[in-house]
């Protein structure tokens, strides 16, 4: 069985195919707002190749797109309210890429009864899944969404994101990098330890394009999972084919 599954964030376009639930290299499309219809359609001209197509889309503008645009029954989009593994206890707004991401980790770790997901995308999310029940957790800022505001309302110069484990500079563009960085890891080791607290041997996950910065630096996150949202998109599909 050939699936296509694509997780459609703030500004890329996720894709990759999976052939007998397993999943091949991602590949990216980023999109600004004017240009989300021809990017999503460069990703689905090709549709008939596959069996089935997933989509996770959080955006209801690019989900309705979508639906008028390929109407297709082997293109199946993720909603709070479909067939799914595991019970959501969370409103009616709850993002369909956190909930695939609570997906692809029960999926992997169905031994584990406390999991944490952090997603490190244009938002960072903290996602608890407790006895396979999405239980909510926080949404804050993510790493370049931090620095492109310090920039944008500040005359400071924009620096190239990298971190040299030292705690202070004598520049401003290390203080920058740096900085940003230090303050997603700290925060986020905070987030972890406090956790912990409340949820025994919990299993934490990291995910998204920019867990790349904050995985190799602690050791409170157990897991760095770069496809666990696109995994997730496919057990969906399995639920519902």
């Amino acid at each position: 069985m050939k699936n296509l599954v694509i997780d459609i964030g703030n500004s890329a376009i996720k894709f990759a195919e999976v052939y007998n639930g397993k999943s091949g290299k991602a590949k990216f499309e980023n999109y600004l707002k004017n240009d989300f219809e021809k990017k999503i359609g460069s990703v689905l001209n090709q549709k008939n190749k596959y069996d089935l197509i997933g989509i996770s889309c959080a955006n209801t503008n690019h989900a309705n797109f979508i639906e008028k645009k390929f109407k297709n029954p082997n293109i199946k989009l993720i909603r709070r309210d479909s067939k799914l593994p595991i019970k959501i206890n969370y409103a009616k707004t709850l993002g369909t890429d956190r909930i695939c991401g609570g997906l692809g980790a029960v999926k992997k770790y169905p031994e584990r009864k406390n999991i944490l997901v952090i997603d490190f995308g244009t938002a960072t999310t903290y996602n608890i899944i407790s006895d396979k029940v999405f239980k909510g957790g926080l949404i804050t800022p993510g790493i370049k969404t931090a620095l492109n505001s310090l920039i944008q309302n500040t005359s400071l110069p924009l620096p190239e994101i990298k971190f040299k484990k030292k705690l202070y500079y004598k520049d401003t563009i290390n203080n920058i990098s740096n900085g940003i960085i230090l303050q997603s890891l700290f925060f986020t080791e905070r987030i972890i330890t406090e956790y912990k607290k409340e949820f025994r041997n919990l299993l934490v996950i990291s995910t998204g394009g920019n867990a790349k910065y904050i995985f190799p630096l602690t050791k409170l996150i157990n897991k760095n999972e770069p496809a666990l949202n696109l995994e997730g998109l496919n057990c969906f599909l399995e639920q519902n084919q």
